[in-house]
């Protein structure tokens, strides 16, 4: 189920044990097991075994992250390599800090505009490493170049949240990219 939902748990039978240890039963390779019982216990246990692996998914579930941030930044680069093909590109940028900074997808357009479309994730680490990359960027100075940072917005963001990263770059949700970026190229 875990693995279904797109949650990734290294050691997950360290992360357990305590749990099951409690109740007198085990986890391996992903299998609540009891010790061997007789008949007359089989049910007890059964129902036992059943309410762990519940509260065994319950507490992974509350203390894991969905992976978004693979899904969400592959269907952006594929949305852009879709429109701009071979124009987009992984590369870095020299900030004014003496920095340098990776940017996923930077858009080459023929008439030498460059296009940075920077994804970013609903955490407070993405939120603040993208913020600092794109200011330092823009503090450098680079001539042709704009700066979009794009957002999931099927995630709930609050006001505050995105209006910070306004300060580092245009802000745009994936739902209007395409929208943004006809605009940008046809102004490229």
């Amino acid at each position: 189920e875990l693995s279904a939902s797109g949650i990734e748990i290294n050691k997950p039978d360290s992360l357990v044990k305590k749990l099951l240890d409690e109740r007198g039963l085990s986890f391996r390779d992903g299998v609540i097991a009891s010790p061997q019982v007789n008949a007359e216990a089989l049910g007890i246990t059964i129902a036992l075994v059943a309410n762990a692996s519940k509260e065994v998914a319950e507490w992974l579930f509350s203390h894991s992250r969905i992976k978004r941030e693979r899904e969400f930044k592959s269907v952006l680069q594929q949305f852009l390599k879709a429109r701009f093909n071979e124009h987009v590109k992984h590369d870095a940028l020299i900030g004014a800090s003496n920095k340098e900074h990776k940017f996923d997808n930077l858009i080459v357009f023929p008439n030498g505009k460059r296009l940075i479309v920077d994804p970013v994730m609903h955490d407070a680490n993405s939120i603040n490493a993208r913020l600092v990359a794109n200011l330092d960027v823009r503090s450098a100075g680079y001539d042709n170049l704009e700066q979009r940072i794009v957002y999931d917005d099927q995630e709930d963001w609050k006001p505050d949240e995105l209006n910070l990263l306004q300060v580092g770059a245009t802000v745009v949700p994936f739902s209007r990219a395409p929208q943004a970026f006809e605009r940008f190229a046809a102004n490229a």
